[in-house]
């Protein structure tokens, strides 16, 4: 059968109502059996129909974005991804400054996947950014990063927890900012934000990435075990 916009109107029209219906539970063979009734479904016709309803439930995803360079991945940003499970979003972590090596930022972007993976094994999306120039090329970069992984920036939230120390002044979109925090950008995108407190993302502590990197007795009160003894096996504090 012919996809014409009758039969694409039908399919979207019983895709929306499955869903309205059923949400998370929703079943693609109840949806195409109720499509069935409308139109003749061949083989090519069921493939597509799947194809849509794919498309239509990643439509619906929400998800939740951490951004950070975790140096390593720490138990206060281990706290932000349990915030965004509890929130019942999925988690996005995008780990920056992947074209740097030096003292800051000493682990490459594979071994900081291969440590988050040794918490979270499955269920949350781990990717790549760079750092650029200027903050209008980074954001433009992220919005890319978004579209790249066909998601829509509308069902985002950004887990944020803004420090003073992160506040700068910059342009973006033709307007000067002074003191405002990166989060702004995303703001400006319609991206909604959920500040998370010092106590919340930290657990109370204050502890910086370098503390953790210089100090193991520190780091093993405040890495995950399984990112600890990975560590280890590094050799990191040799």
């Amino acid at each position: 059968m012919r996809k014409t916009e009758e039969v694409n109107r039908i399919i979207g029209y019983y895709i929306r109502v499955h869903y309205e219906l059923h949400g998370r539970n929703f079943k693609w063979e109840d949806c195409i059996q109720d499509i069935k009734s409308k139109i003749k479904v061949d083989y090519e016709m069921n493939l597509y129909i799947q194809e849509e309803i794919q498309k239509y439930l990643k439509s619906k995803i929400s998800y939740g974005i951490f951004l950070g360079r975790c140096q390593p991945f720490t138990n206060g940003h281990n706290e932000t991804i349990q915030e965004m499970i509890r929130d019942g979003v999925r988690p996005v972590i995008i780990l920056g400054s992947i074209n740097k090596t030096d003292d800051k930022n000493p682990l490459s972007f594979d071994e900081r996947k291969k440590l988050i993976k040794k918490v979270y094994p499955i269920g949350v999306k781990i990717l790549g950014l760079e750092d650029k120039t200027n903050w209008e090329d980074w954001m433009e970069s992220v919005l890319e990063l978004f579209r790249k992984n066909e998601m829509n920036p509308m069902n985002m939230t950004l887990y944020s927890h803004v420090k003073d120390v992160d506040r700068t002044d910059f342009e973006y979109k033709g307007i000067q900012y002074s003191s405002e925090s990166y989060t702004k950008m995303f703001e400006i995108n319609n991206i909604n934000i959920k500040n998370i407190d010092e106590k919340t993302c930290f657990l109370g502590n204050v502890i910086h990435a370098s503390d953790i990197r210089g100090n193991e007795s520190i780091a093993k009160r405040n890495l995950d075990a399984r990112v600890y003894r990975e560590l280890k096996k590094m050799n990191w504090w040799e």
